[in-house]
């Protein structure tokens, strides 16, 4: 029995551990009442590419396992930073969403400089915004 309006539990991907990051696609707020950022965490490849060669190396040698996986990366909007800001800040969308919110940001800055988006990092004042109706 779920109670109305209380978070179901019951579903493991909802739970987090702070200060164990997970790969993934989030939203976060720079700053009170600012417009929502793509952020994102993630592993880079533990893979390592083989030197350049003069002749072309077999197959089986451009791809070879580290015998550990390096540690997460992670970026909100075009701003690399720490994997648990981005992880305690953040909301998890899916990446349709986050894919989203960074084109308009990247649109927002080229054709509305003036959009609450292009300027993340300041809060939206509602009294300067164009009228929705």
């Amino acid at each position: 029995m779920r109670l109305a309006g209380r978070p179901s539990y019951d579903r493991p991907a909802q739970i987090r551990i702070l200060g164990q990051p997970e790969p993934g696609y989030f939203v976060v707020r720079l700053v009170k009442r600012g417009p929502l950022v793509p952020a994102i965490i993630w592993r880079p490849c533990p893979l390592i590419l083989p030197e350049l060669l003069s002749d072309t190396p077999a197959p089986e040698d451009w791809c070879r396992p580290t015998e550990r996986g390096r540690p997460l990366r992670a970026r909100i909007g075009e701003e690399e930073v720490s994997p648990n800001v981005v992880w305690e800040r953040g909301r998890r969308v899916p990446e349709a969403e986050y894919a989203y919110r960074a084109a308009l940001g990247a649109w927002a800055k080229q054709h509305a400089p003036a959009a609450p988006e292009a300027n993340p990092a300041e809060r939206v004042d509602m009294a300067t915004q164009p009228s929705l109706f």
